[in-house]
């Protein structure tokens, strides 16, 4: 996400125990969106303008399904690994 201040807690972020964080590449982008998942909690934020709007959910089978469709995500944004032609 491209929010100054989300850039700017990269290194706090990367000094977390347990946390991993990733940025989809821009072809896949999902432009002024972040996903936050934290064991049983989930944090979905809209960064639009006009439009700030978050929330949050504490359940562990949803912070599970949300993990498996950013990872989603995140496989079909990985280069694909096949035969050469």
């Amino acid at each position: 996400n491209p929010s100054k201040i989300e850039r700017e807690k990269g290194e706090y972020y990367r000094t977390r125990f347990q946390l991993a964080f990733r940025y989809l590449p821009p072809a896949h982008v999902m432009d002024r969106f972040a996903l936050y998942i934290i064991g049983d909690t989930a944090a979905i934020m809209s960064f639009e303008t006009g439009n700030l709007i978050g929330i949050k959910v504490v359940n562990v089978h949803l912070a599970e399904n949300l993990t498996k469709l950013f990872d989603g995500l995140w496989s079909i944004s990985a280069p694909q690994k096949g035969r050469k032609p």
